[in-house]
C-alpha cells in the first residue's frame, strides 16, 4: 500500500475513534481529559484498533448525530483551508495523523460556543412555560432517576405531574423537554447533574425548585471535579438556588449531604430507617410490603431503595396521600431500563442486570442482590468506573476485594481498572477465575445455563445483549 493509502486508512480510523470518544464524553474537553489522565494518555496512542476488536465489531466510532456530523465537516473544513495553504510533503503525514486529536478540539470550539448560546436561548423559553409551576429538584450523587419515577409516580395519584423522560439532567435536555412536553401539570420533577461546578447553578436559576431532595454522596466523577469538596460545592449550588421558604430534604444514611445542605433554613432529614410500613424481601429479592395486614408486592428489586421510599412517603404525606393511596401506587409501580431486573435467559441462567450505571456505593449495594442468586454458581460481569480521579486505584481494589467475596467468576468487560481489580480479586484466593477477553466473555455467555447466576453491574456493551435473551 503507498504512504498517501497508508495515511487515509490511519486519518479515518484516527478520526472515527476520536468522534465517538468526543460523543460518549459528551464533547466535553474535561471529561476527555480526565478520560486521557485515567488511562495514562494510552487512548491519545490509539492509530488502528486490533485485530480482536475488528473482528468483534467492537472498534469505537461514534453514531451519526447531527452534531458528529456537524463537527466532521467543521474539521473537514479546517483541514482544507490548512491544505489549500500548505502542501504537505510526505514527511508531514503522520505529524498530521498524530494531531488529528488536537484538530477535532480546535473544530470543537466553536459548536461548544454555539451550544451554549443555544442552550441560554431554551432556557428562557423553558423558565417562561413553566411560570410558578411547583418544580421539586433532585440532585445528588446517585439514585436521582429512580427517586424521580418513584415520586412522580406515587404523585401522579391526585396530581398531573411532568417529569423529564430517562435520566435527563443537563440544562439542554431539562430544557428541551420543558419546551417539548410541558403542558400546565401541577407539579414539575427534575433532576439536576453536573460535571463541573456552576452547572447546577445555571439551571436552577432559570428554573428554581420549591422542594429540593438530596438522595445521596459518592465520588463520582472525582477526576473531573478534582476533590470531594467540590461535587459537594456544585450539588449544593440546587440548595442555594431554592425558593423562599422552600423545604430541603436530605438523606441521613449518606454522611456528607449535610455539607450539601448547609446554609438551607428548612431541613428535613430522611432514612432506610424512617420508612414506616414493615417490609420483606421475597425469594427473587423484589420488596414486599405490608399495611393492616395486607400484602403489597412491588417490582421494585432490593432493599437499596428504602431510602428513597422513605422521601418519596414524607413527600406524598404532605400532598395529602394516604398510605392505601401510596402503597398502591408502588405495587403498581413499573420500573424502567434503569432500574435492577430479574430474569431468566434462553438457557436456564438466572440474569441480575444491575441498572447500566455504577458507583462505588451503588457496586455494594449490587452485590447484596447476588444473595439472590440460588444457583450453584455465581458470576459478576463488570466494566469498571470511570472518573474517579485519583481514588480510581483503591476503588477498584476495594471493589475487587468485595467480588472474591461472592462471585466464583467475573467476567470484565471493560479496561478501567482492569489490573487493580485483577489483583484485588485474586489475593486471598489466586484460583478465582477472571475473563477480559471479549470472545472469552462470549463463550462464557453462551454455556451459562441453570446452575449459573448472572449479577450485571454498569454498563453493557451492545455485543453482550442478546445473551440476556
Amino acid at each position: 500500500m503507498s504512504t498517501l493509502g497508508l495515511f487515509y486508512v490511519f486519518s479515518f480510523f484516527r478520526v472515527l475513534y476520536w468522534l465517538g470518544l468526543f460523543q460518549t464524553k459528551e464533547y466535553r474537553i474535561d471529561r476527555v481529559f480526565a478520560h486521557l489522565a485515567q488511562e495514562s494518555l494510552r487512548s491519545f496512542w490509539y492509530f488502528f484498533p486490533s485485530f480482536e476488536k475488528l473482528q468483534s465489531n467492537q472498534w469505537k466510532r461514534p453514531r451519526m448525530t447531527l452534531k458528529v456530523c456537524v463537527l466532521f465537516c467543521i474539521w473537514t473544513a479546517l483541514h482544507y483551508v490548512f491544505f489549500s495553504i500548505i502542501t504537505p510533503h510526505i514527511f508531514l503525514l503522520p505529524i498530521i495523523v498524530f494531531f488529528i486529536p488536537i484538530s477535532l478540539f480546535i473544530s470543537l470550539l466553536p459548536l461548544l460556543w454555539i451550544q451554549w448560546s443555544f442552550v441560554e436561548i431554551l432556557l428562557l423559553l423553558a423558565r417562561k412555560k413553566i411560570g410558578n409551576t411547583h418544580i421539586i429538584g433532585i440532585t445528588g450523587s446517585y439514585g436521582k432517576t429512580s427517586t424521580k419515577q418513584l415520586l412522580a409516580h406515587v404523585l401522579s395519584k391526585k396530581y398531573s405531574v411532568f417529569t423529564t423522560p430517562h435520566s435527563y439532567n443537563t440544562a439542554f435536555s431539562i430544557a428541551r423537554e420543558v419546551i417539548r412536553s410541558f403542558h400546565s401539570q401541577q407539579i414539575a420533577i427534575l433532576e439536576y447533574a453536573a460535571y463541573t461546578t456552576g452547572e447546577i447553578a445555571r439551571i436552577a436559576s432559570y428554573l428554581k425548585p420549591s422542594t429540593v431532595i438530596v438522595t445521596a454522596f459518592a465520588p463520582q466523577h472525582l477526576g473531573l471535579f478534582g476533590s470531594r469538596e467540590a461535587i459537594i460545592h456544585a450539588k449544593r449550588e440546587l440548595v442555594l438556588n431554592i425558593k423562599t421558604n422552600g423545604v430541603v430534604y436530605r438523606n441521613e444514611d449518606s454522611e456528607d449531604t449535610a455539607k450539601i445542605v448547609s446554609g438551607a433554613e428548612h431541613i428535613q432529614t430522611y432514612s432506610a430507617n424512617e420508612f414506616p410500613f414493615d417490609w420483606a424481601q421475597n425469594q427473587d429479592g423484589y420488596l414486599d410490603l405490608s399495611y393492616h395486614h395486607h400484602i403489597f408486592h412491588t417490582k421494585i428489586l432490593g432493599s437499596q431503595y428504602l431510602s428513597q421510599l422513605a422521601v418519596v412517603w414524607k413527600i406524598a404525606q404532605r400532598q395529602q396521600i394516604t398510605e392505601q393511596e401510596f402503597l398502591k401506587q408502588l405495587e403498581s409501580f413499573r420500573p424502567t431500563q434503569y432500574w435492577p431486573s430479574r430474569k431468566i435467559n434462553a438457557r436456564g441462567a438466572t440474569i441480575i442486570d444491575a441498572g447500566r450505571t455504577s458507583n462505588p456505593t451503588g457496586f455494594s449495594a449490587s452485590i447484596q442482590l447476588a444473595s439472590f442468586l440460588d444457583t450453584p454458581k455465581k458470576c459478576l460481569v463488570f466494566g469498571g468506573i470511570v472518573d474517579m480521579g485519583n481514588e480510581h486505584k483503591s476503588i477498584h481494589a476495594r471493589l475487587g476485594e468485595e467480588a472474591s467475596k461472592i462471585f466464583d467468576e467475573v467476567w470484565y468487560c471493560g479496561e478501567v481498572g482492569r489490573e487493580i481489580f485483577t489483583v484485588a480479586y485474586r489475593m486471598q484466593n489466586p484460583s478465582l477465575k477472571l475473563i477480559s477477553n471479549s470472545a472469552e466473555i462470549r463463550e462464557a455467555f453462551k454455556k451459562a445455563d441453570k446452575s449459573t447466576g448472572i449479577l450485571i453491574e454498569g454498563f453493557l456493551p451492545k455485543i453482550y445483549e442478546s445473551y440476556l435473551q
